[in-house]
């Protein structure tokens, strides 16, 4: 059943206690407003004691009878949990405090840890996850052998680049800031596939430590993965601990490069080959569903890592791009995270900025000008304390110089009242040695607030970030205190607010699940069982008669239905749907492609051409970043983008037009579906002679039905708004990988193997190679040709994963039809026949009393909606 949210909010120290984040304030949803969660906890028990009573005969155990299905139904609907995981990704570069950030949201201080030298490979996706456990487990994923192929490929080209002769500049061409940017670069890169090789190949570089450039490059690399293969453990490692620290040390060895994480006859680190990790733990952030992820940087200069770290993020449902508070206003990794977004087309970025706490005090009246009469205000407020504190305690010197004993002090008017004003000026003192610091923390995080809100306010409403201003130093250091002093700092330090909003990311999913299980699944499910128990009333010769009437009319409509949706008919319903879609698809977007292939690959072998102009320095660094880079001569460029252009010119608008028409099919195929339904509950409402529907009695099984179609009907309904929604999500990212230039997108993809033949080209001429390759697919109609295959491959499938999804969702609610329309039969063949009448009032008491607490708990949902004036569609 779902879990039942905490609603109450009650940080108060007054018992001394340190904080408890188990009390924090819940997000602002409609799921954590005390009626919303009183009607939860009003509604479940009656259907788990329904589930009692439906047990506690024999009947039950009878598969395929009525009961057997109702107590299933009961079991289903008390178990149901609440939806899957929310991914909230934090992306940030070294030393940014990420690391710190996700402990203090943990509430886990020192599990993350982070060496911060910017190491590049040491770098890998880590989930912190939810299990109801005090243990830590962490599981690792290593690279599949393509993979690993692929980076040692790269690494040793990378190594023996730099040792290579390069080649000659062509005259004219020199570029004096490039060479020594292609220069640097190359060695940063054979440096790091040095301490790569070193950390791994341990033992193996020891013994030979010319292995790495002694043998052909393919026989360097065939031996170094027969090495991996005696490392690598067959399947995923799945390590527990009992204690924070040992798995906190744990994660430092397999992820930082420290220490020996493989056994010591293997003797080797085990970082590189790491893909990512899980960590599961018990934290309050994640008990509702979401999923923690340390996400690495972006200039990881490791081509494998780089594309598995954008196509994560492509899958992440929020962003937060973690960056220090000092540098926020002009930070270029932040400009690199929302190019991202806006390439990927990612529906939220937010923007958290760390060490917060890192205020001057001392030039804080010259820096904050528009706030220098509130500082020294404050500043002069603490010096009148500290005089004040200084003048006590010289008269308290005073009065202990007299020579009076202890007894006689403590019998000391005069002094006793002085050592009550010390007494009271040092607790003054010490909440207003906070107040001063704490209060330029709140100036600084609404300055920057300002600033970036100003400089993402073109963007469009949905997609503005939200700006966190976050301090784990003031949440870490105060988190055991007791004090209105310590809960002030942890209020200050924004680690409250920020774990608020994450946990809020998943209550709309949790609010939409739960208003849904209230509103018709557990009224459809109680229409089940009045049914059942209206059905055995005894004396109903006319509902009879009623039953046997609607009894084959609605019997045969099932039949119709049932066949559409085991395509046994190919021209109705939803096969047909199917059909619809790729024929679309093909007359608007294939048939574009195919006649364009021509076109869009001469548009992009001249736009390749430009390139060549490029002195061979630029153009080397151009082919290592896979044409998306910058550089001083050129600036940014990138060269997927410039060569499609033509592509996303010609298709923008005929996708503009494919989506127009799917959305038209497909809201008919909804309004088909609710005809289906609606067509079903006219049948069912028996006819006088006259024409006239009849009046139905309170009791009437027939009634419940009539009922039942409804909900039945708006459960299928959203069910098909669910899949519709999925579909949608994944169109979205269809068109990003058809359109866009992202090396996780088609044409990144299709360009992938010639960027890495282009790269291991070195030695004389090597420019001209290159050059060759590039132009050369560019300008190719293959490269067209391999993105459209691409792209109708992943149509179909987002088709048929919507027509089966769909086809679900109605064969369930059509099965429980049946299964109702079954009872009525039962109730025919053995009405007066009533084998166990007390069962049956037992079961009648039970849903009586869920019924009215249903009820109740429809209401309190209304009066949340209300008060939290959420729009009902």
């Amino acid at each position: 059943m779902p879990r039942i949210a905490p609603s109450t909010y009650s940080p108060s120290p007054s018992s001394k206690r340190a904080y408890q984040v188990e009390c924090e304030e819940p997000p602002s949803n409609p799921f954590y407003h005390i009626k919303f969660q009183k009607a939860l906890s009003g509604a479940m028990p009656c259907i788990s004691n329904l589930n009692r009573v439906l047990s506690s005969t024999t009947l039950h155990q009878k598969a395929g009878s009525t009961v057997h299905s109702l107590q299933q139904q009961a079991v289903n609907l008390g178990h149901q949990e609440l939806p899957s995981s929310r991914i909230v990704g934090m992306i940030g570069d070294s030393a940014v405090g990420k690391s710190s950030l996700i402990n203090s949201l943990l509430d886990k201080p020192n599990l993350a840890k982070s060496s911060g030298n910017g190491t590049a490979c040491t770098c890998t996706v880590t989930e912190y996850v939810y299990h109801d456990s005090d243990n830590f487990t962490i599981r690792v994923q290593y690279f599949d052998r393509d993979e690993l192929e692929y980076q040692l490929k790269d690494l040793v080209s990378a190594y023996r680049n730099i040792k290579e002769p390069h080649d000659t500049m062509e005259p004219g061409q020199q570029n004096k800031p490039d060479l020594q940017e292609n220069k640097e670069a190359l060695v940063h890169k054979a440096n790091l596939a040095r301490q790569t090789f070193e950390a791994i190949f341990t033992r193996h570089l020891k013994e030979d430590p010319e292995a790495l450039s002694r043998e052909e490059f393919n026989v360097t690399v065939e031996k170094m993965m027969l090495w991996v293969r005696e490392l690598l453990p067959e399947s995923e490692d799945e390590e527990s601990f009992a204690a924070l620290q040992e798995c906190a040390d744990r994660l430092v060895i397999l992820t930082s490069g420290t220490g020996d994480s493989f056994s010591s006859s293997q003797s080797g680190m085990r970082w590189p080959l790491i893909k990512s990790m899980k960590v599961y733990l018990r934290a309050v952030i994640l008990s509702k569903g979401l999923i923690l992820a340390d996400v690495p940087g972006l200039r990881d200069s490791n081509p494998v890592r780089a594309r598995i770290t954008e196509q994560y993020i492509r899958q992440c449902d929020q962003i937060f791009a973690v960056l220090p508070i000092q540098r926020a206003a002009d930070d270029k990794s932040l400009d690199n995270i929302f190019k991202l977004a806006q390439d990927a087309n990612l529906c939220k970025v937010d923007i958290v900025c760390t060490k917060s706490e890192d205020v001057n005090t001392a030039n804080a009246a010259s820096e904050w000008a528009e706030h220098k009469g509130e500082i020294e205000a404050l500043q002069i407020e603490m010096d009148n304390i500290r005089d004040n504190i200084n003048e006590i305690a010289e008269a308290l010197a005073e009065e202990e110089d007299l020579g009076f004993g202890t007894e006689n002090l403590k019998r000391n008017g005069r002094y006793q009242k002085l050592l009550y004003e010390h007494r009271k000026l040092e607790k003054d003192r010490q909440c207003k040695e906070h107040e001063l610091p704490h209060r330029l923390i709140q100036i600084r995080n609404t300055s920057v607030t300002a600033k970036l809100h100003h400089k993402y306010k073109d963007l469009e409403a949905a997609k503005r970030p939200k700006i966190f201003c976050v301090s784990h130093i003031l949440y870490t250091d105060n988190r055991t205190g007791t004090s209105a002093v310590h809960l002030a700092a942890i209020r200050i330090s924004g680690i409250p607010d920020l774990r608020r909003h994450c946990i809020g990311i998943i209550a709309e999913s949790h609010y939409r699940i739960s208003k849904q299980l209230i509103d018709h699944e557990l009224p459809a499910f109680l229409g089940s069982v009045e049914l059942w128990v209206n059905s055995g009333g005894g004396n109903a010769t006319s509902e009879q008669r009623r039953i046997r009437e609607i009894l084959p009319k609605i019997d045969g409509y099932l039949l119709q239905v049932r066949n559409q949706l085991t395509f046994e008919d190919e021209e109705m319903l939803i096969h047909a749907m199917l059909r619809v879609l790729l024929e679309k698809f093909k007359e608007t977007i294939e048939d574009r492609m195919i006649s364009s292939a021509t076109k869009w690959s001469e548009y992009a072998e001249k736009a390749s051409k430009l390139w060549h102009e490029w002195n061979a320095a630029t153009y080397s660094a151009f082919c290592r970043h896979k044409g998306d880079h910058s550089t001083q001569a050129v600036g940014y460029r990138n060269w997927n983008d410039e060569a499609i252009a033509c592509l996303k010119k010609d298709l923008n608008s005929a996708w503009e037009a494919f989506v127009g028409i799917l959305k038209g099919k497909l809201k008919e195929l909804t309004d088909d579906i609710k005809r289906l339904f609606d067509r079903m509950h006219t049948l069912a409402m028996p006819q006088q002679q006259n024409g006239k529907s009849l009046v139905l009695s309170h009791t009437s099984a027939i009634r419940g039905l009539r009922n039942t179609l409804i909900h039945r009907r708006d459960i299928a309904l959203v069910g098909m708004g669910e899949s519709q929604e999925c579909f949608w999500s994944g169109m979205a990212t269809l068109k990003v990988n058809t359109l866009g230039s992202l090396q996780t997108a088609f044409v990144g993809e299709c360009m992938k193997k010639t960027y890495n033949e282009a790269n291991s080209e070195h030695g004389p001429g090597c420019t001209k190679r290159k050059r060759a390759l590039i132009t050369g697919r560019f300008g190719s109609e293959a490269l067209f040709l391999d993105m459209r295959k691409a792209c109708k491959v992943h149509f179909a499938r987002l088709a048929e994963e919507l027509q089966v999804d769909m086809c679900n969702v109605l064969r369930a609610q059509i099965s429980l039809i049946e299964r109702d329309l079954y009872t009525l039969r039962e109730s025919l063949a053995e009405l007066n026949r009533d084998r166990d009448p007390g069962f049956r009032e037992r079961v009648k008491r039970a849903m009586v009393d869920t019924e009215e607490k249903v009820a109740e708990a429809q209401k309190l949902v209304r009066e949340a909606e209300e008060e939290m004036d959420v729009r009902v569609p």
